[in-house]
Formats: structure tokens, C-alpha cells, sequence
């Protein structure tokens, strides 16, 4: 059984209003309309299902029970910090760093260091018990060699500390060569240089300006083919908007004057990628259109944690958008009214 308690990052005595709160912190980093690439959506995806495994299997009292007396079993290795990072080293030099492993875990019969790149640019030097009396935990001493490496180029390599076949592993990063400076520029180039910047930054601002207001608000969204663009949002505002209306199928639809007519606050797609609109708040409801890169459209709505925000379309009609995924005023949320949605 996996390490539920490590999927979620939560301690064996975590409080279900923690795992709450854990668990919906991760959903919003994981969130799969955050990623642009089809690569990265495919990950979070996978990661979501984790996710959504461990917090059902840590909200339920017998599988909680069950999970802790599986885990218990085992070492739990943990490496702090997870990550060294040796930054704009000197070409022929070494340097180097520490970092403690851990156990929170049963004691282990075995204890093992691999690395991902044998007799390579890195290596552990020296390790030492922090407490003499005790096996856990431990100092390493990690160094570092540039000679020979490739300048402004990061070198990325790993360390695993394998306790009974559990793994815990490390990152080693470096760069090498001393960054670009200042330093020995003279005033006056310096002085064009920034006037130069600040007249192209104004230029493209402009331009950047009039594209989205004049160009991207009258055709933001773009279809999705196959799809049927039937609405499966239910908004009961806390003001005085109308009900939805029913369609002739049973579907339910709106009536787009009613929602939200007297707070707007306009959203942002970013530049660099487009945006999914759906039926409900949730990442397995029905895609009903792409927000186009640059696109503004105004939001009418929104859930109670603000995490998705209830916009209008062009033809009048209402969807849901992941709120961490456009550019919005979040000191303006709070205007907007709060729609409650079933989710299909």
C-alpha cells in the first residue's frame, strides 16, 4: 500500500480538517488548466488521481487505520534539504555543502547510498551521526567538481538513500561560471540602454493593449469540437438574480441579464496559453470551450473560496473557469456575488 501520508505531505496524526486543507492545496497547485502542454497535463493528471486516492483512503477511519499500521512497517527516509544547489561555481574548483537524512519510520535492517551518476562531477565525502547515541540522523557532506563542465549550462544529478528498499532521494545542481555583471559598463551605456528599454516597454505595452481590447473581446472563445455546449450550471445568487431556465432537452441554461448584471470585474486570459470553460467547479466537468490566449471576458459569479469564477460568454451565455489560471483583480472578488453550482 502506498504512503498516503507522504502523497499528501501530512503527518500519521494529522487532523481530517488538515488533510482537508492539505488536500485542497494540492488540487489547486495540480489543477490541470494551470498547464499549457499536453506533457504537463498528462502528469498532473496522474498526480491528481494519487492525490485523490490518499485523501479517500485518509478521510476513511478503517483504511486510515489500516494505511498507519501498513506504514509503520517501514523506514521512512527523509533527506533535508531535498535539493543542494552549488550556483555560478569557478571552472577547476570544488565546493562543497551538507545536508541530514532521516528516519521517521521502523529501524532498518539495511541502509544503502546509490547515485544516479557513478563516479561523476559529485560525490558524498564524509557522513557522520548528528547524535552519537543514536543512528538517525545522519550529516552528509556533499562535494562538487567544475573542472571540465560546461559553462551556463545547469548539471543536475541524484543521490538515493535506500533504507529496506524505501527510497529518499536528494537533487545535486550546478552551474558554472560567474554570471554576467554591470559592473564594467560604462554610465553613459548604461543610461541608453534603460532609456531604450523603458520607450520599447511603453510601445509594446500600448500595442499589447489595443490587440486585447480591440481585437480578442469580440471572439474569445474558441470551440471544442465534438462537444455539446449544454449547461450544466445551476446559479442560486445571494442578490436579487433571476433562476436559470430550463431547455427544451432538460438541460438547464441561463438567463444571461440576470446573473451577475450588477457586479462584472473583467478577466485576462494569459499570452501563453489558452484557457479551458466548463459546465462546473470541477476538472471532470464538460469542457464547453477554450478561452483563446489574450482574450477578456467578464465574470459574474464566483464560489465561495473564490477558486472559480462564473464568466460570460459573447452569445450570453455562462461558464466556469479556474480561477488561478487568468490574470483577475483578486481585491475585487469579494464584489462578486457567490453562485452555488451542481456539478454534473
Amino acid at each position: 500500500m502506498p504512503d498516503y501520508f507522504r502523497i499528501l505531505d501530512v503527518p500519521e496524526d494529522a487532523s481530517t480538517e488538515e488533510i482537508r486543507a492539505r488536500y485542497k492545496q494540492l488540487v489547486r497547485i495540480f489543477h490541470p488548466d494551470r498547464y499549457g502542454t499536453e506533457a504537463d497535463k498528462g502528469f498532473v493528471q496522474q498526480k491528481l488521481q494519487e492525490i485523490n486516492t490518499a485523501y479517500r483512503a485518509l478521510m476513511n477511519p478503517e483504511s486510515r487505520k489500516q494505511v498507519v499500521r501498513e506504514v509503520r512497517l517501514l523506514p521512512q527516509p527523509v533527506v533535508f534539504p531535498d535539493h543542494l544547489q552549488f550556483e555560478h561555481i569557478p571552472r577547476s574548483t570544488t565546493e562543497k555543502k551538507t545536508f541530514q537524512v532521516g528516519n521517521v519510520g521502523d529501524a532498518p535492517k539495511n541502509f544503502d547510498i546509490q547515485y544516479s551518476e557513478p563516479d561523476s562531477w559529485y560525490r558524498i565525502t564524509a557522513g557522520r551521526r548528528v547524535y552519537p547515541s543514536k543512528p538517525f540522523p545522519m550529516e552528509f557532506t556533499v562535494e562538487v567538481n567544475s573542472e571540465g563542465m560546461r559553462r551556463n549550462q545547469e548539471h543536475v544529478g541524484y543521490v538515493n538513500f535506500v533504507m529496506d528498499d524505501v527510497v529518499a532521494q536528494a537533487k545535486v545542481s550546478m552551474s558554472v561560471g560567474i554570471p554576467w555583471s554591470l559592473n564594467n559598463i560604462p554610465l553613459k551605456m548604461i543610461a541608453a540602454m534603460g532609456t531604450i528599454v523603458m520607450l520599447l516597454s511603453i510601445g509594446i505595452g500600448i500595442a499589447l493593449s489595443t490587440v486585447i481590447v480591440n481585437n480578442r473581446v469580440a471572439h474569445p472563445v474558441e470551440p471544442v469540437a465534438g462537444q455539446q455546449m449544454a449547461q450544466q450550471v445551476e446559479a442560486v445568487m445571494s442578490t436579487t438574480a433571476e433562476p436559470l431556465l430550463s431547455t427544451s432537452d432538460g438541460s438547464e441554461s441561463t438567463a444571461a441579464p440576470s446573473v451577475g448584471t450588477q457586479q462584472e470585474l473583467s478577466i485576462i486570459v494569459p499570452d501563453t496559453a489558452k484557457v479551458s470553460v466548463r459546465s462546473g467547479t470541477s476538472i471532470e466537468s464538460e469542457i464547453l470551450g477554450l478561452l483563446v490566449e489574450g482574450s477578456v471576458v467578464p465574470a459574474v459569479g464566483r464560489t465561495s473560496d473564490s477558486s472559480w469564477l462564473l464568466i460570460r460568454l459573447p452569445d450570453s451565455r455562462v461558464a466556469w473557469v479556474f480561477a488561478d489560471a487568468v490574470h483577475v483583480d483578486r481585491s475585487r472578488l469579494s464584489q462578486l456575488p457567490i453562485a452555488n453550482v451542481v456539478n454534473p
